[in-house]
């Protein structure tokens, strides 16, 4: 028996097959080109302390050195957050000798480097027929070390500057700079010219003032002005070396010659006449009292020093007479006494008045305080003498 169904064929269509997508390239992320402003170039102020200088626009630019508060640049330009400056004239390149002939670069793209090292970062690259202003290298005469190109820019984070003024003012400010450089190296050379004289013979009183004047018109040029007081401090210190010095060779003198002979021979340390009498050790109190005043940067000469207790003196009236009686640590040579009663008032003395030629005399005297060791009067340094009855 025939069965057809047996034999029949059931057809399926074919499910169509999707086919793979195919793997499409995404697109690579291009780095943002720098955005570039115009600017009305302005002269910029460091306004952080360790300020980057780069030499590209970039967080990771290469640090050329680091900018101290204050410190003045010409800004020329702005790329994305970053100032483009007018490097200082500090900054020098190096090119390779081999391609400069009389200050001419020979070929094209010649690479000023940061350094006498062919692996040294490169700054820019010259142009065949470029001029360039240096010298030999000292370390490698393979090298030249050069002024930068008119056009090379560095780079400061703008968060950092602010503006100071106009391109004119930077140069205004480098003229000044120039002439405080010159005069602080002038007084620098009165001051150690000072110094080397006979210690009687110094005076400092000139130069330290116009250190001081110095640096206060400098305070716009931060360098020169801690320069100016450093140099004050200096010359100070070494003052009071030498009074301690020329003290401790007084007292030698002394030691070895008897007080006549010993005193006859020590110049007056503040020049006034040869006849002016005054204890040894009254003349050491007195440099004492000096350099203390010295040290504390209360006087940073002897005129200044006086010129500080004239102003805090006092009057004082009556007889002067001697007191030449000898005795240790006596606080003064002579005795003002009253007039009428002889009552003894205090004791004074003085290297910068002869008192010996007023002795007798009744006189109004213009004094400073001074330590009387504990003798019954007190003691004064006289600093200026009138004889009462006189014009």
């Amino acid at each position: 028996m025939f069965f057809p169904f047996l034999f029949a064929v059931t057809t399926v269509a074919a499910t169509p097959v999707e086919p793979l997508p195919e793997k499409v390239a995404l697109p690579v992320e291009q780095p943002a080109k720098p955005v570039q402003k115009k600017i009305e170039p302005f002269t910029g102020k460091i306004t952080g302390t360790k300020v980057r200088l780069r030499l590209q626009p970039s967080l990771d630019g290469l640090i050329l050195k680091e900018l101290s508060q204050g410190d003045l640049l010409i800004v020329t330009g702005q790329t994305d957050d970053f100032y483009a400056v007018m490097p200082e004239k500090s900054l020098k390149g190096y090119v390779y000798r081999a391609y400069v002939l009389d200050n001419v670069v020979e070929a094209n793209n010649v690479n000023l480097r940061m350094d006498a090292d062919t692996q040294s970062p490169i700054i820019t690259q010259l142009s065949q027929g470029c001029k360039v202003s240096g010298a030999l290298y000292p370390k490698n005469n393979k090298w030249l070390v050069v002024d930068l190109p008119e056009d090379v820019r560095f780079y400061v984070s703008k968060d950092y500057v602010t503006k100071a003024g106009d391109v004119g003012y930077f140069r205004r400010i480098e003229a000044k700079r120039d002439r405080v450089k010159t005069r602080f190296a002038e007084l620098q050379g009165e001051v150690a010219a000072e110094l080397k004289k006979p210690f009687p013979d110094i005076c400092l009183a000139g130069p330290v003032n116009e250190l001081k004047k110095l640096a206060d018109q400098a305070k716009d040029l931060p360098e020169y002005s801690e320069k100016a007081q450093s140099l004050v401090k200096s010359a100070q210190e070494q003052y009071l070396q030498l009074s301690q010095n020329y003290q401790t060779t007084h007292k030698a003198l002394l030691e070895t010659k008897s007080p006549e002979v010993a005193l006859a021979d020590i110049p007056q340390q503040n020049q006034v006449p040869s006849h002016t009498s005054i204890s040894f050790s009254l003349e050491q109190q007195e440099a004492k009292l000096l350099a203390q005043a010295m040290e504390a940067g209360n006087a940073p000469t002897k005129e200044a020093f006086y010129a500080v207790e004239l102003r805090n003196s006092d009057e004082l009236y009556g007889q002067l007479i001697p007191y030449s009686r000898a005795v240790k640590n006596k606080p003064g040579d002579f005795i003002l006494v009253n007039e009428k009663t002889k009552a003894p008032l205090c004791y004074i003395y003085s290297n910068r008045i002869d008192l010996g030629s007023y002795t007798g005399q009744t006189v109004k005297l213009i004094a400073a305080k001074r330590p009387n060791n504990d003798f019954a009067l007190p003691a004064y340094f006289a600093l200026e003498v009138k004889v009462l009855g006189q014009k």
